[in-house]
């Protein structure tokens, strides 16, 4: 819990846009913003990025869905095979938060 309210308050989402998530989902999407600064996108596997929040998978998939739902992000599937995929690449768009 204290993980994941640390990663809440973490500073990288504007209050603005805050509001709109769950206290779980607003510490997903600060790890999303800082690998998208050290990388230019975040290509961290769902159970990475729960495992580092300290939040469940379906939290992180929730948050991510929401934000896309908003335009805030774009999600690049990569897809291989019937059974295989890679791992997603999400791209933050939103002028608002990168600024």
């Amino acid at each position: 819990m204290e993980r994941r309210r640390r990663w809440a308050v973490f500073g990288r989402l504007p209050p603005g846009l805050a509001v709109r998530f769950t206290l779980a989902e607003q510490s997903v999407l600060p790890l999303v913003a800082a690998e998208t600064v050290r990388r230019k996108d975040c290509r961290l596997a769902v159970g990475h990025l729960a495992a580092i929040t300290g939040v469940a998978k379906p939290t992180v998939r929730n948050a991510i869905r929401e934000a896309k739902k908003l335009g805030l992000v774009s999600v690049e599937e990569r897809r291989v095979t019937g059974f295989r995929n890679d791992i997603n690449v999400v791209r933050i768009v939103s002028v608002e938060w990168t600024a």
